[in-house]
């Protein structure tokens, strides 16, 4: 019997945009994908778009076979632990393998899977031996906080209360890129200790780096004496991004 033979890709189209999101929450999730591709499609196109499952964490089977893309687009819809560092770089990675893409964006509202930097860095380095493929990907060090939005708006990550932090991969070189440092006194999302996420982490989660008059400082999520009352038998809570630089008062 002969070997079976590989899918025959078709013509290359400019991009294709792709939403990962948790299946077990998936009304909200999609919504967010939905809302995703809207604003995907103004700014690049996205010649293909689709939705794929969370639960497929590993195989090749997630993305569709035999498509070709120029430059892939993947926006992470899901739910995300500090110890899940690998999961974005695994998921862009799997892409630019099965679409043979030349550039692979990736970006999420995820949670905390950014938190330790160290961690980011050597997923990157991971990345860069592969080659063959540019990478942008990034992630949240903190809590990704979005918004159902007012009646005309669909769901949306709130740019103040997140916590980006970027992984650049062009061939052999690494580069890490902090977003600007948040307005002290914004919203942040805290995590109590006695959640399962935090005794996951290596890192303090309710802090991120960031950049403020060009140096890379850390911003604490601080909370409230009233809010750690509050949070005595829950997991999280609101607090407030402290001066970048300085520690909560």
């Amino acid at each position: 019997m002969a070997a079976p033979q590989p899918a025959t890709r078709v013509a290359a189209v400019e991009s294709c945009c792709a939403c990962v999101a948790d299946t077990w929450d998936k009304r909200y999730v999609t919504a967010l994908c939905e809302d995703w591709f809207k604003q995907a499609k103004r700014k690049t196109g996205c010649a293909h778009h689709f939705i794929v499952g969370k639960a497929d964490e590993t195989g090749r089977e997630r993305f569709p076979s035999g498509m070709s893309c120029t430059n892939v687009h993947i926006f992470g819809a899901f739910h995300g632990k500090s110890n899940e560092t690998k999961v974005p770089f695994q998921l862009a990675a799997a892409a630019a393998k099965a679409f043979g893409a030349k550039r692979v964006c990736y970006d999420a509202v995820t949670c905390l899977v950014f938190d330790n930097v160290k961690d980011v860095e050597a997923c990157a380095r991971n990345l860069a031996r592969a080659g063959g493929c540019r990478y942008e990907v990034t992630g949240n060090q903190n809590i990704g906080m979005s918004s159902a939005g007012g009646f005309f708006c669909g769901p949306r990550e709130i740019s103040e209360t997140t916590s980006k932090l970027t992984a650049f991969v062009d061939g052999i070189n690494v580069q890490l890129q902090y977003a600007s440092c948040t307005s002290q006194g914004d919203e942040c999302a805290y995590l109590s200790k006695i959640s399962k996420e935090y005794a996951l982490s290596k890192n303090d989660p309710n802090s991120k780096w960031c950049m403020h008059r060009g140096a890379i400082v850390e911003q604490r999520c601080c909370i409230s004496e009233w809010m750690k009352q509050q949070m005595k038998h829950e997991k999280s809570g609101e607090g407030k991004w402290s001066a970048p630089g300085a520690g909560c008062p």
